[in-house]
């Protein structure tokens, strides 16, 4: 079966179709305006991609849906992502489309759970910023990222002792996944579990990894009161090491700033003036998100 299939590709390859279309959904993904094309032509241009021999064709037929916007493709989404067969590209930004497509339901919300658990760490990286775009602040979605961090079923995370987290060892290895983590926990966060999880982050051996926990501590502080002399605490004694320390560095002059402001109350209530310092890795590694 496997023998069939290849040989199929490469007579597909052979004949120039692949190549012709890759070309064709290049271009289309290139267009200013997807829209401008005739009604149904692309809808099914898309679904003729994502069924491409070539993973590079289903990649860009993925990243056309939220651009088309139109609903009846958004559930195509859900089986590309938890399908294991698939090229880790493709799942990765099946998991950024649905984000992108504000694409919400008990079936997205089922494929992105599944995909934190994803053997490829860009997977999980995505499905962690999905969750925090598009869940709302609750145990169970504290619970699925502390299960990320520190393994275990989610369910072993609920309404667990917070000083558990002080001593847990983080199995999540990828920093960028750990990274990732922070964030989610900034937007998601319900109790001191979290607090605690985020200190282990203050502490990781990458600074990146410490500066996002830094950021995520401070948007939690800011919706809830109850952590808020904790947060600026922990926050002023996070590690600045000599890598922070270069010309134009985010890292020192944030800290220096939240460990303030959050004890005086100044930014209680209103976490979206924190998260625009959240940097964005996909555009490099000094730059905050948008």
């Amino acid at each position: 079966m496997i023998r069939a299939l290849k040989d199929f590709v490469r007579t597909v390859m052979a004949n120039g179709a692949v190549a012709r279309q890759l070309a064709e959904a290049r271009g289309m993904l290139r267009s200013q305006n997807i829209n401008f094309f005739p009604s149904g032509i692309a809808e099914k241009a898309i679904v003729k991609y994502l069924t491409s021999p070539s993973w590079e064709v289903r990649n860009i037929g993925v990243k056309l849906i939220p651009r088309l916007g139109n609903p009846t493709l958004f559930d195509l989404l859900p089986p590309i992502l938890t399908d294991h067969s698939e090229s880790g590209i493709v799942r990765r930004n099946a998991a950024t489309a649905i984000c992108h497509a504000r694409h919400w339901n008990d079936i997205s919300c089922d494929a992105i759970e599944r995909s934190l658990r994803d053997r490829y760490w860009e997977v999980r990286s995505e499905a962690l910023h999905s969750l925090a775009a598009l869940a709302k602040p609750s145990e169970h979605s504290e619970a699925l990222i502390l299960s990320v961090l520190f393994g275990g079923h989610p369910a072993a995370h609920e309404k667990g002792p917070a000083d558990v987290y002080r001593r847990s060892t983080l199995r999540e290895r990828n920093f960028e996944v750990r990274a990732a983590c922070a964030h989610a926990l900034g937007a998601l966060a319900v109790s001191e579990q979290s607090v605690e999880a985020l200190s282990r982050l203050l502490a990781d051996s990458v600074w990146i990894v410490r500066y996002q926990a830094t950021i995520a501590l401070a948007e939690f502080a800011a919706r809830n009161d109850t952590y808020k002399a904790l947060a600026a605490d922990r926050i002023r004694k996070v590690q600045i090491t000599p890598e922070c320390s270069v010309s134009k560095h985010p890292f020192g002059q944030t800290v220096s700033r939240l460990g303030s402001d959050v004890l005086k109350g100044t930014l209680s209530g209103h976490p979206e003036e924190l998260r625009h310092l959240y940097l964005n890795l996909k555009k490099g590694w000094n730059i905050v998100d948008d």
